[in-house]
């Protein structure tokens, strides 16, 4: 598998090719978009796609930012809970 890093317009990505027949686009848990396309698949095709599903890939991105927005900074202190597995544990 190789991976770029690319950039169409103004959407910067991670181009992934391998042996799969299909293309995917996906976010990334850091918010970096990846794209993989079978390795025939030449830049032009990749970059119709990324034009194709731009909507989708805008829509994405701001939800991964609203959701990151606001990261609770956590001090592990004595007394303080926080949620493990589903419940609320504290620290003793």
């Amino acid at each position: 598998m190789t991976v770029q890093q690319c950039s169409y317009r103004d959407i910067d990505y991670f181009l992934k090719k391998s042996d799969r027949r299909t293309t995917s686009i996906y976010i990334e848990r850091d918010g970096r978009v990846s794209v993989l396309a079978p390795e025939p698949f030449d830049r032009a095709r990749i970059e119709a796609l990324i034009e194709k599903k731009r909507s989708w890939i805008y829509r994405s991105l701001a939800e991964w930012e609203d959701l990151n927005r606001t990261r609770v900074q956590r001090e592990y202190v004595n007394g303080e809970s926080f949620l493990y597995l589903g419940e609320t544990t504290g620290y003793r």
